[in-house]
């Protein structure tokens, strides 16, 4: 095949986030489950819920609570390998009250193998509250970008919303099963599950 060719086909197969919406499987360092009003915290991160300000409290969130003064991550994995050019957060930040803020520095990683390597051409990584932080690095085909915070001292931090490209991306068919799911559900499958098992047990 001649390399334009070749050209064309590679482009057509990796998806970018600046032309689809990419589909993504959140994961975390650590999760603070009670953050999502019943659902689960990570799909809060890109659950499409626009913010009205950093401490907006009435649409889901993921924090990092009760972690605090530690360092962090918290990733998206893509459902394929995918290009990305820039990426945008929404921090959290509960101030006057609370016990969140915006981290005290943060970097942003893309798998590479199997491992992480900073992006490169970033200029600077923003901890503005109430609006979209926003960072461009040299474009890079990967299977996964990750966010490493590094929280204030006796503080801790989280994500109202995180876009790539300036989309947010789609969440994987699996945390959109979960996120259906309230906790109270999740706690009548867990009973469900060990009454059976005790019924069974009685029955040997």
């Amino acid at each position: 095949m001649p390399l334009i060719g070749l050209a064309v086909f590679f482009s057509s197969v990796i998806p970018s986030a600046a032309r689809e919406q990419v589909t993504v499987h959140p994961s975390a360092s650590y999760v603070h489950e009670a953050d999502a009003h019943g659902g689960d915290p990570l799909a809060a991160l890109c659950d499409g819920k626009q913010p009205a300000a950093s401490n907006d409290g009435s649409i889901p969130r993921f924090t990092f609570w009760d972690h605090k003064a530690t360092k962090e991550w918290v990733q998206l994995d893509f459902e394929r390998p995918t290009e990305a050019a820039s990426v945008e957060l929404y921090w959290y930040d509960d101030r006057p009250g609370g016990g969140c803020r915006v981290p005290k520095s943060w970097k942003l990683l893309y798998k590479s193998g199997y491992s992480w390597e900073p992006v490169a051409d970033v200029s600077s990584y923003p901890i503005d509250r109430n609006q979209y932080n926003k960072v461009t690095f040299t474009p890079v085909t990967t299977s996964a970008l990750r966010i490493e915070v590094q929280l204030q001292a006796n503080l801790s931090g989280g994500i109202l919303e995180w876009k790539i490209n300036g989309k947010t991306p789609k969440l994987s068919t699996l945390i959109r099963e979960e996120t259906t799911n309230t906790l109270e559900e999740r706690l009548k499958r867990i009973d469900s599950v060990v009454r059976t098992f005790v019924v069974r047990c009685c029955m040997q």
